[in-house]
């Protein structure tokens, strides 16, 4: 390994990011671009990111997978809504493309439904809003010669509102509607978490960590579905 991949490789795995290329022209470039559930996080051994590499490189395939997740972040900007005071979607959205990876997946959704004000009932991001931003990452990742790997948001435990479940519903299935529109790969993780329980006679909350944000159990699931998709492509 050389010097310069093994700097990336350190860099991807710390869950920092930066305007550098993901790794040299022999290895297959992909990143994960998303909100909390794609960063590192305490409680949580290896995201889907650290494992899907693992994964590839165990059936041969050098890779090297760039997490461009960061907490709290939506699609839009902070202008958009700034209750997080991070770099949102659309903030950093530079960044990614300067990987000139060839795979993109992109992961975002619980932050863009939510909402902070009962009186109100607005999402952070609205609806339309959301289908947007991912219209506009997808075509331009494509611009550049990536391939796009559009993810649902994750289901929420039982200690929320079921209220909360049915408006992130929503926007799981907005995300299947771009994913179709703009025929790229669909990873639908929430249809993948209610057939898992249910095939193991488990609750959504065994596969999360706190009633949001995937175990390690459902980030091992992700990654081998993700391994399958890339591979098969």
């Amino acid at each position: 390994m050389s010097i310069y991949l093994a700097f990336v490789l350190l860099v991807s795995c710390s869950g920092s990011y930066g305007p550098v290329r993901a790794a040299e022209t022999d290895t297959l470039r992909i990143v994960a671009f998303g909100n909390s559930t794609t960063a590192p996080r305490p409680g949580v051994r290896q995201v889907y990111p650290e494992r899907l590499q693992h994964l590839l490189e165990k059936a041969g395939l050098q890779s090297s997978v760039f997490n461009a997740g960061m907490g709290g972040s939506h699609t839009g900007s902070i202008a958009d809504n700034d209750f997080h005071k991070v770099r949102h979607g659309k903030d950093r959205f530079e960044e990614v493309l300067a990987q000139q990876a060839e795979w993109v997946m992109i992961w975002f959704g619980i932050n863009d439904a939510w909402v902070d004000d009962e009186k109100q009932m607005r999402s952070r991001i609205p609806l339309g809003a959301y289908a947007d931003n991912l219209n506009y990452f997808i075509g331009e990742i494509r611009n550049q010669g990536g391939k796009v790997i559009l993810m649902t948001p994750n289901p929420l435990g039982s200690r929320y509102e079921s209220w909360r479940s049915k408006r992130l519903a929503q926007y799981r299935d907005a995300t299947i509607r771009v994913a179709a529109t703009n025929n790229v790969e669909l990873v639908d993780v929430w249809q993948l978490c209610k057939d898992y329980t249910r095939e193991n006679k488990l609750t959504i909350d065994d596969l999360l960590l706190d009633g949001m944000h995937p175990n390690d159990r459902m980030h091992e699931l992700i990654a081998e579905v993700l391994q399958d998709v890339i591979q098969t492509n």
